[in-house]
C-alpha cells in the first residue's frame, strides 16, 4: 500500500475498490479486538489479584495458626511449671514441719532430761550446801566479833539458826544473831552471795522488824550478808542498801562497814 504525504500527517493509501462500510466495518472489528484484549488482560489481573489476596490471606492464616499453637505451648509449659513449682513449694513445707515438729519433740526431751538431771543436782546440792554453810559459819564467827569490835559492837549474845514460827510453819530463820545491848545484827550467810539474796535478805529484815515489834521489842536491828564469793556488783549493792559486808581476805574474813548503815 502506497502513502501519500499532505503536510505533516501520512494517511494510509487504503485499497482503491473498499467501500466507506467496509473500512468502518474494519476499524469496528479493530476497536473490538482491542476491547476483547483489554478485557482479557484486566480478567487475568483481577485473577492475579485474588490469588495474591488468597495466597496472603493463607499465610495469614498459617502464621496466626502457628502464633496460637505456640502459645498453647507456652500455657501448657507454663501449667506445668508452676505445678512442679508448687509440688516442689509443697515437699518443703511438709519437710520443714517434720523438722520442725522433729526439732520440738528433741527440745522438749533434752527439757525433761536437763529438768531431770537440775533436780538431781539441787538435791545433791542442798545436802552439801547445808555442810559448806556450816562450815562457813564457823569461819566466819570468830574474826567476825574482833571487825564487829573494830566497829564499835560488843556483842553478848551471839546465836545460831534463830527461826521464828505461826502455827503452822516457819516463817523466818536468821544465820546468825548478834546482840549488843540496844543494837541486833541479823548475819546471813551464803557460799555464793547474789543480788536476789540481798533483796531477800531486806525482805527477812522487814519481818524480823515486824515480829520484833509485835513482841515489844524496841531495839534497832541492822543486817550484814556474808559469802566466800560475791557475784559481779553484789558487793556493792548490800553496801548501797545499808548491809554491813563480810567477805574473804587472805585466811580469814573482813567486815566492811556500809557509809550510812541501815536500822530497821
Amino acid at each position: 500500500m502506497e502513502e501519500q504525504t499532505m503536510g505533516k500527517t501520512a494517511v494510509p493509501d487504503y485499497p482503491r475498490g473498499l467501500t466507506f462500510e467496509q473500512v468502518w466495518a474494519g476499524i469496528h472489528e479493530l476497536r473490538e479486538s482491542q476491547r476483547e484484549s483489554f478485557k482479557e488482560t484486566e480478567r487475568l489481573i483481577k485473577k492475579s489479584a485474588e490469588e495474591t489476596r488468597a495466597s496472603l490471606e493463607a499465610s495469614a492464616k498459617a502464621a496466626e495458626a502457628a502464633r496460637a499453637k505456640a502459645e498453647k505451648a507456652a500455657e501448657v509449659a507454663r501449667a506445668k511449671a508452676e505445678a512442679a513449682r508448687a509440688k516442689v513449694e509443697k515437699a518443703a513445707e511438709i519437710a520443714r514441719v517434720k523438722a520442725e515438729k522433729a526439732a520440738e519433740v528433741a527440745r522438749a526431751k533434752a527439757e525433761k532430761a536437763s529438768e531431770a538431771r537440775y533436780k538431781k543436782f539441787d538435791e545433791a546440792l542442798g545436802k552439801f550446801g547445808n555442810t559448806i554453810g556450816l562450815l562457813i559459819e564457823e569461819m566466819v564467827e570468830p574474826n567476825m566479833l574482833k571487825q564487829f569490835a573494830a566497829l564499835g559492837f560488843h556483842f553478848s549474845r551471839i546465836s545460831r539458826h534463830n527461826k521464828y514460827e505461826d502455827e503452822k510453819q516457819v516463817i523466818l530463820e536468821v544465820d546468825l544473831f548478834l546482840e549488843d545491848g540496844d543494837k541486833v545484827v541479823a548475819v546471813e550467810v551464803k557460799s555464793k552471795t547474789s543480788a536476789d539474796d540481798v533483796r531477800k535478805h531486806i525482805r527477812r529484815m522487814d519481818k524480823l522488824r515486824s515480829i520484833a515489834s509485835s513482841k515489844g521489842d524496841n531495839r534497832k536491828y541492822l543486817g550484814a550478808i556474808g559469802g566466800m564469793i560475791f557475784n559481779r556488783g553484789v558487793k556493792e549493792l548490800a553496801l548501797k542498801c545499808g548491809f554491813y559486808v563480810i567477805e574473804p581476805s587472805g585466811d580469814t574474813f573482813n567486815v566492811i562497814a556500809p557509809e550510812g548503815p541501815r536500822e530497821w
